[in-house]
């Protein structure tokens, strides 16, 4: 039986991170939705400005960290969807999500 779908407008090629009441999902259109697990209600979307995202999201201490085609990590807050800071990378690194050691993102 199926719980709810979400249309998230675009292609989804990574699987969806599930935390703390929430299903985060990246798409293709550049944007990191936030749906709620029971309902699938939208909460808040982050938007690259229209670069991919190719990977899963990688959640610690209530932040989400991913990368884009635009060769930016970010870090953005799974309570609201902000911006907490941005890093740019050299080419292609941003094609897998980040693994979390404790309290260190690597």
């Amino acid at each position: 039986m199926q719980a709810w779908a979400h249309d998230a407008g675009s292609v989804i090629e990574s699987t969806p991170t599930v935390v703390d009441g929430l299903v985060l999902v990246g798409t293709f259109a550049g944007a990191l939705q936030a749906l709620d697990v029971r309902t699938g209600s939208p909460r808040w979307a982050y938007e690259t400005g229209g670069q991919k995202l190719r990977a899963s999201v990688s959640v610690l201490g209530g932040v989400a960290y991913f990368g884009a085609d635009d060769d930016v990590f970010r870090a953005v807050d799974i309570a609201d969807g902000r911006e907490r800071w941005r890093l740019a990378l050299g080419p292609g690194g941003e094609q897998s999500s980040p693994a979390l050691v404790e309290d260190v993102v690597v």
